[in-house]
């Protein structure tokens, strides 16, 4: 598959190189690229030449690290993550969460493992849901897959004088999620605030994701409000290498 090229070349010269090999789709989705010492010798580079690279390739969500074992090709299937209806009443009266709605679009099959419990709430939490520090809260952890490659970890957090004896502490919180639940119980949702920055997957998010510690991913907090009061903070992260964050946003 690879052919010889020129020596000396620059970490990224070989990474265009190897891109266009894998855009051209000379590796495989699973199959493994060749090993380091290999690659050193084709590119006359040196070692951290070469893993320089491969790391950058690991970035741009080509390739995934197992350990000292190799560089795997990953397969590669964008899911748009749109503010258009994702959060939308019509998703929820179909009985779609957000995160379904995004496999929905993408033609992707969602599976969800939730954890439910009751805890004491943190001051970020508390501050967030405008209550007392320490107050009790209903969190909803939860590992999020599509097609069985894990896609999202979530942790929700709700005012537990809300949530006490409803569906939402439930694993099963029913068709259009915790949202369409907070809806039957009057707290009418009017809008969503999230913030979002850019991290590097820890230890314990790349072995929940599948990933090599060290991708890139999305890292969101988001607020949901009903009216003046918010009822829901979510704390999100999201693979960086397979999602594209699309905000619509109103001109006036």
């Amino acid at each position: 598959m690879t052919t010889a090229s020129p020596a000396n070349q620059s970490w990224q010269a070989i990474a265009a190189d190897l891109r266009r090999q894998l855009d051209a789709g000379e590796y495989q989705a699973g199959s493994w690229l060749p090993p380091r010492r290999d690659l050193m010798d084709l590119y006359g580079a040196a070692d951290r030449t070469i893993a320089r690279a491969l790391h950058q390739l690991r970035d741009d969500g080509y390739l995934i690290a197992r350990s000292t074992a190799g560089w795997i090709v990953r397969g590669q299937r964008s899911v748009v993550r749109s503010t258009r209806n994702r959060l939308s009443r019509n998703e929820r009266s179909a009985g779609r969460g957000a995160f379904v709605t995004d496999c929905h679009a993408a033609g992707l099959i969602p599976t969800v493992r939730n954890e439910v419990r009751v805890e004491a709430s943190t001051e970020a939490v508390a501050d967030a849901l405008h209550i007392e520090h320490g107050a009790p809260v209903c969190v909803r952890d939860r590992v999020m897959a599509a097609d069985n490659e894990v896609l999202q970890l979530a942790t929700s957090y709700l005012p537990r004088n809300i949530t006490k004896g409803t569906q939402i502490e439930d694993d099963n919180s029913g068709p259009g999620g915790i949202y369409a639940r907070l809806e039957e119980l009057g707290y009418e949702l009017s809008s969503y605030t999230e913030r979002v920055s850019i991290g590097r997957a820890d230890e314990q998010e790349a072995k929940q994701m599948n990933i090599s510690p060290g991708e890139p991913v999305y890292r969101l907090w988001r607020t949901a409000w009903s009216s003046e009061t918010p009822v829901e903070v979510n704390n999100i992260t999201i693979t960086g290498n397979r999602y594209e964050l699309v905000y619509e946003l109103p001109a006036n």
